[in-house]
């Protein structure tokens, strides 16, 4: 499979605001990951609608980009910074 360095660049650039984001945010992220296991509806409303906001960001990068597939990608991309981010997940 042959990737797109276009896709490459960008695909760097969002795991290095990622990144930016976690580092400037610390008390955020941790916050972020016990949200993670709580099961109170709002906590898990709330959770849900601002990790689909990253999603959307993400996929309309990917297809504002022309990336071929940017819902597959998001999913990739996605799983990829949850794992690396959360890796007892």
């Amino acid at each position: 499979m042959v990737i797109d360095p276009s896709f490459e660049k960008l695909e760097r650039e969002l795991i290095s605001a990622y990144e930016q984001i976690l580092s400037s945010h610390r008390q955020e992220t941790l916050l972020q990951m016990q949200a993670l296991t709580m099961r109170e509806k709002p906590i898990r409303t709330a959770m849900k609608a601002g990790l689909g906001e990253v999603r959307r960001l993400v996929q309309e990068a990917f297809r504002s980009a022309g990336i071929p597939d940017p819902e597959d990608r998001t999913i990739l991309f996605w799983l990829g910074e949850c794992f690396a981010t959360y890796p007892w997940l």
